[in-house]
């Protein structure tokens, strides 16, 4: 038995899902929803199975999206399009089937244009980014920009922030200008430390707790002067850092030495009790141990003392 024939015709969308101007030789873009009208001779259709047959490589070519009415000669459906096309596209195999009857729709041709025109695209590349920054590069490409932006930004601030230490300790310098080289000055004061402090008789926590306060005071300000920067209001374990990173090789030889006195000096910090006689004595002598250390390797010329003409110039 030969199919049923329904003639077609297609119309602009207007308002209220209601037919427009006739389609025509107009182009519609990809996704621009129409109007679907086709009517003929009489069949039976059981309208909620109604399907639209058409051959596989036209499946996108026409999509029923609506049903706005099917009665047994005539149907209506808003549809679109997802593929466009330079030529018309022309359907002579499509059929509107509930399973059991179907149709054939006749007069069912349009052209779809692309959304990206041929002024702003002549060779129908896909557009680029919209955004500050393109995809042209590799996401590691980004990260790694942002790393080494972080890392320079961070090394400024610290450099920054270095500068500010050092002018904060040449200032606090500056109120107590050095007569002498800062390796005299130290063994001057050890030998102070002993006349005031060390008398076995009457040594106990008062004592102990003034002697090393003034002890881990002179010895900071031992290796500031040495080192030119600040060995204030840091930890122990920062002294040999900055050190280490101003001057590796100077810090890999009197590490041993210096870091046993750090240590131990801040191991008695706040347990003043602990601190007998005899271990002041041998602290005292640990820091001399450890200042000729660092006087062996530094010369006696380098960072031995800070001039006056040093400190004015920095303040």
């Amino acid at each position: 038995m030969a199919d049923v024939h329904w003639q077609c015709q297609l119309n602009h969308l207007a308002e209220g899902e209601t037919a427009g101007a006739a389609l025509g030789t107009d182009p519609i873009t990809v996704g621009e929803k129409f109007l679907l009208k086709c009517e003929g001779d009489e069949v039976q259709f059981n309208p909620a199975q109604l399907s639209l047959e058409l051959p596989q490589e036209q499946q996108y070519q026409l999509k029923l999206l609506k049903n706005l009415g099917v009665d047994s000669h005539k149907a209506s459906f808003v549809a679109t399009s997802y593929v466009a096309g330079e030529k018309p596209a022309e359907f002579k195999n499509i059929f509107l089937s509930d399973g059991k009857s179907r149709v054939a729709l006749d007069g069912v041709s349009f052209t779809v244009k692309t959304v990206i025109t041929q002024q702003n695209n002549p060779k129908h590349e896909p557009f680029g980014p919209t955004g500050s920054f393109g995809v042209s590069y590799p996401l590691w490409f980004w990260l790694s920009f942002a790393f080494v932006f972080v890392f320079f930004i961070a090394h400024g601030v610290e450099k920054i922030f270095e500068a500010l230490e050092r002018k904060k300790f040449f200032k606090k310098l500056s109120a107590h200008p050095p007569a002498i080289s800062a390796y005299h000055q130290l063994t001057k004061e050890l030998r102070q430390f002993n006349r005031e402090h060390l008398r076995p008789q009457s040594f106990d926590a008062d004592i102990a707790a003034k002697f090393l306060r003034d002890l881990d005071n002179s010895v900071r300000w031992y290796l500031s002067r040495t080192f030119e920067f600040s060995c204030f209001d840091i930890r122990s374990s920062e002294i040999l850092m900055k050190l280490k990173k101003k001057n590796f090789d100077l810090e890999k030889k009197i590490n041993h030495s210096l870091s046993r006195v750090l240590v131990e000096i801040d191991r008695l910090k706040g347990r003043f009790g602990l601190l007998k006689f005899d271990d002041a004595v041998q602290l005292i002598e640990m820091v001399r141990v450890a200042a000729d250390e660092i006087q062996k390797n530094i010369g006696t010329k380098a960072g031995n003392k800070i001039s006056r003409e040093k400190l004015e110039a920095e303040v």
